[in-house]
């Protein structure tokens, strides 16, 4: 029984926690459900199978949809932002290459991260997708 460290029993508790997981560390978060979705310190970030110009493209649509307020753009050539304000709250959607047809969203609703509204968006971005 010497031979588990402290980081070996951690790793043991993760495994054993089945599907959804969550670590925190001092004020830092994060978690891990089904494997695709990731929250990390509010952001609740997916990788979707597209191109950034196709992803760049649906959360401007998105965010139009959603009649977002104060609409800011940024992008770059393998990161993008978007923010707005949402029924009161503030939105902010990055973009980032991953790799060729592979892109990453991360999603923060308000101060603190609302993960519902952040799940919320993604299902939209995701049934735009599949249009």
């Amino acid at each position: 029984m010497k031979n588990f460290t402290p980081l070996g029993l951690t790793l043991i508790f993760l495994f054993v926690m089945g599907c959804d997981t969550a670590l925190y560390v001092g004020s830092r978060g994060m978690g891990i459900q089904s494997g695709e979705i990731i929250s990390a310190s509010g952001y609740t970030v997916v990788k979707y199978p597209y191109p950034m110009d196709k992803l760049w493209q649906v959360v401007n649509e998105v965010m139009t949809d959603m009649k977002a307020s104060r609409l800011t753009q940024e992008k770059k050539i393998a990161y993008g932002r978007v923010s707005g304000i949402v029924h009161g709250e503030k939105v902010i959607i990055e973009i980032r290459y991953v790799e060729k047809d592979v892109t990453e969203v991360a999603i923060l609703v308000g101060v603190g991260g609302n993960r519902i509204a952040s799940i919320f968006i993604h299902e939209k971005i995701e049934g735009i997708l599949k249009k």
